[in-house]
């Protein structure tokens, strides 16, 4: 009768660097994983938006992200058509995004979702 090998993994520990109702960023250090996760909670102002980008920047600012990649799950970010809003989003990610070892982006192609 065969046996089945039992194969344990250490457990997964994931640090919170930072989080409000619009974001979630965190840290997987054994998978080398920074996790930015924007959530369903629209932006009210731009103001909202510039806050929370810079608390994000200040949360992630200690990171070695030559050795880190870095995933964005916008999956569930309300869609916008403001150019302000966009233009907004495009400056932060570009001010956040440099360094990593990689990044990989996670968006919703079916706006009806």
């Amino acid at each position: 009768m065969a046996h089945a090998m039992m194969v344990s993994f250490p457990p997964v520990v994931t640090r919170v660097l930072f989080e409000d109702r619009y974001v979630s960023l965190t840290l997987d250090p054994a998978r080398g994983l920074v996790r930015y996760v924007r959530t369903r909670e629209p932006f009210p102002t731009l103001d909202a938006m510039r806050a929370s980008n810079a608390a994000i920047a200040a949360s992630g600012a200690g990171l070695l992200r030559a050795s880190l990649t870095l995933l964005l799950d916008l999956r569930e970010a309300p869609p916008r058509n403001d150019e302000d809003f966009e233009s907004e989003a495009t400056k932060a990610l570009a001010r956040f995004a440099p360094g990593f070892k990689a990044d990989r982006k996670s968006t919703r192609l079916n706006s009806s979702h």
